[in-house]
């Protein structure tokens, strides 16, 4: 198979929380919740695979991304995360026959677009008492 392996990245964003909400819980307690959006762009460091090791490439990137952040109370928070990458990347051949020039290696390059997901656990430092 022709793959690239992204190795890191590097981005600047800007975060917009446009929903913030209260929710009771079992009429025992109230709850807070954010919902946040945001925007990015950066660089991609990547390695086009083949069967010698790769070649390392960097590319631009941009992103959006959409966090669900619920606090437990005023210093501990549970979030969800939506994580949406899109580049333009070069592709090779993984394997070519043994006399081919290595020039033909090169394949075209395509628009990919990746989306990882998380769960995490936040505390914030300070804060009042609720």
């Amino acid at each position: 198979p022709n793959y690239n392996t992204p190795l890191s990245s590097q981005a600047l964003g800007v975060v917009f929380v446009p929903f913030y909400a209260k929710v009771s819980l079992l009429e025992r307690k109230i709850m807070y919740f954010d919902m946040s959006v945001g925007v990015n762009v950066g660089t991609l460091n990547y390695r086009a695979e083949t069967q010698y090791g790769g070649k390392k490439y960097s590319t631009a990137q941009y992103g959006l991304d959409i966090t669900q952040t619920l606090f437990i109370d005023s210093h501990w928070a549970v979030r969800f995360d939506i994580r949406n990458k899109w580049s333009t990347q070069e592709r090779l051949k993984y394997q070519i026959i043994a006399t081919a020039d290595e020039s033909t290696r090169k394949l075209s390059t395509f628009g990919t677009q990746d989306t990882s997901m998380a769960v995490g656990i936040t505390y914030f430092i300070g804060g009042g008492s609720n």
